[in-house]
């Protein structure tokens, strides 16, 4: 079985969730170091209302004077002022700067689940899983959420005939979660969204 969902943040912070047929919905919760995105709370809650299954992510900054330890408090802090320990997927996003500190990643996934006690996954596109040694956080069971897109044409409704080849990932034996399009477009919604499949039912979410 799978799952369908969108992933979100405050460039979507219009959306009507209610309207969107999607099983899941995962928000933008924060960035680097001490800053939240203005929506997130807003749209997290109306995911919840809307009976959709939940996650929430952190985009790291792993520049300057971050550490690990700071981004990784900066998100705790925001996902329990909405209540999302124990209740949403929590994700580590990266996609920016030093993609190949993996020692950075590991640190931040390790930091938030002794934190929490839940697991969080990682996301990157196809191409950095290939970019440095990730056997590491491997072999700590952090799941990975992995993007590959064909092209951006638009793809309408959750249509998935031109989604293309699915990613071939390093390290990891396989993948919890593909991204597949940047350019999905919703009845509900007049903009693109990043669309996802889950590999895997409701209790395994």
């Amino acid at each position: 079985m799978t799952l369908k969902g969108i992933d979100i943040s405050n460039w979507q912070s219009n959306i009507n969730l209610s309207v969107i047929d999607a099983d899941f919905v995962i928000v933008k919760a924060s960035e680097g170091v001490g800053w939240t995105d203005p929506s997130f709370k807003k749209l997290y809650n109306a995911a919840k209302a809307a009976g959709k299954r939940l996650g929430l992510y952190h985009f790291a900054r792993p520049t300057g004077n971050n550490t690990a330890a700071k981004e990784a408090n900066s998100f705790i802090a925001a996902a329990q002022s909405i209540g999302a320990i124990g209740n949403a997927v929590l994700v580590l996003d990266w996609e920016a700067e030093n993609q190949t500190n993996v020692a950075y990643a590991k640190a931040w996934l390790d930091a938030v689940y002794s934190a929490t006690g839940v697991k969080p996954m990682i996301y990157m596109s196809e191409s950095v899983t290939k970019k440095a040694d990730w056997s590491s956080v491997v072999a700590d069971d952090y799941g990975l959420w992995v993007a590959r897109y064909r092209d951006n044409n638009p793809d309408y409704n959750y249509d998935m005939t031109n989604a293309g080849a699915k990613p071939v990932v390093k390290y990891w034996p396989g993948y919890a979660m593909w991204q597949w399009t940047s350019s999905g477009r919703w009845n509900g919604y007049n903009g693109n969204l990043d669309c996802n499949i889950f590999y895997g039912d409701g209790a395994a979410w």
